[in-house]
């Protein structure tokens, strides 16, 4: 692969789930409960969100599902800080350098990206343009 189509966007979206909470006999786990992964961990909550990650080439065409989280309303901004930069080191390691995120700009994500410096230019489009 060459190094231009290694270029990549991380594109993120959260959902609302309708709870529900099953045991996995095989894995002695219950399935449905808040779990942020080796990011933040797991907790006792049930899940009514979900918050979906993809990565996809920006000069090559391809897409790839990266990871998904189970969260139990809206994701903090702190957890997602912390998922967005474990997202980038992971791409990264894989060779991938990530060159823009791109999410809706609900409340949560407008603070991630105020807490890394990151300004709006046009706030009333629905692309999300941001200057360094």
């Amino acid at each position: 692969m060459e190094s231009r189509d290694r270029l990549c966007i991380l594109v993120f979206d959260e959902i609302s789930l309708k709870c529900s909470l099953n045991y996995n006999v095989e894995r002695d786990y219950v399935e449905g409960l808040e779990d942020f992964g080796m990011a933040c961990g797991r907790t006792e909550k049930p899940a009514n969100h979900a918050t979906a990650f993809m990565v996809r080439g920006l000069m090559a065409k391809w897409k790839q599902p990266f990871g998904y989280f189970l969260n139990h309303s809206t994701i903090k901004s702190a957890i997602l800080h912390r998922i967005l930069m474990t997202a980038i080191e992971k791409l990264k390691s894989l060779d991938l350098t990530v060159k823009a995120v791109i999410c809706d700009q609900g409340s949560t994500n407008c603070s991630v990206f105020r807490y890394l410096g990151l300004h709006l230019i046009n706030p009333t489009s629905s692309i999300l343009i941001v200057k360094y």
